[in-house]
């Protein structure tokens, strides 16, 4: 009997939250305000393909993690996490808003990134020179949101917005990643 109540209720749960539907205005007004986005993630496939610095994860304190990935025969770092507030954090997604970057918000598929607002706007990993992720609340669960950057200026202004908050040693590695983004 325990089992049969058990499964009638699990199905009832998941049926209720199943018919929930995302809205881009409720994903940004989520993301605007929630309290902490747990990370930040800034990666490009296309830096990857060429064993250059791919990926920089801005984290909290206490995440457990992955150890960085260095290219060998380089001897060059391919990715980084960088310790941060939760202050920075907020900040960062409140600038990213203020310069427009939060005007199209993505939700991930398997390997596709749909436009929240208009579905038909897709694309795949491997074609925009940055897709930013951030992890953060939504609905009393976590939700990550993912932007798409395809240009080259953007990009500059990317960098300018997420190393202002942050120490020297971390801004470098910022800047580093920018001028990798040029050379492509």
């Amino acid at each position: 009997m325990r089992i049969i109540t058990t499964i009638i209720l699990l199905g009832l749960f998941l049926t209720t939250n199943a018919q929930k539907t995302i809205t881009y205005e409720k994903l940004k007004d989520e993301l605007i305000n929630s309290s902490e986005p747990e990370i930040i993630s800034i990666y490009s496939n296309q830096l990857e393909q060429k064993n250059e610095l791919y990926l920089i994860d801005l984290v909290k304190d206490g995440i457990l993690s992955e150890p960085p990935l260095y290219n060998s025969e380089t001897e060059k770092q391919l990715t980084t996490e960088i310790v941060t507030t939760s202050e920075v954090r907020k900040r960062i997604v409140d600038t990213l808003n203020a310069n427009g970057f939060l005007d199209t918000l993505y939700l991930r598929t398997d390997t596709v990134y749909s436009n929240i607002k208009f579905p038909n706007d897709n694309f795949i990993i491997d074609k925009p020179l940055i897709v930013i992720e951030i992890l953060h609340g939504y609905d009393s669960g976590i939700m990550q949101s993912y932007i798409k950057v395809d240009n080259k200026e953007q990009v500059d202004r990317l960098v300018e917005i997420l190393s202002t908050d942050l120490k020297k040693k971390q801004q470098r590695v910022f800047e580093q990643f920018g001028e990798n983004i040029k050379r492509l």
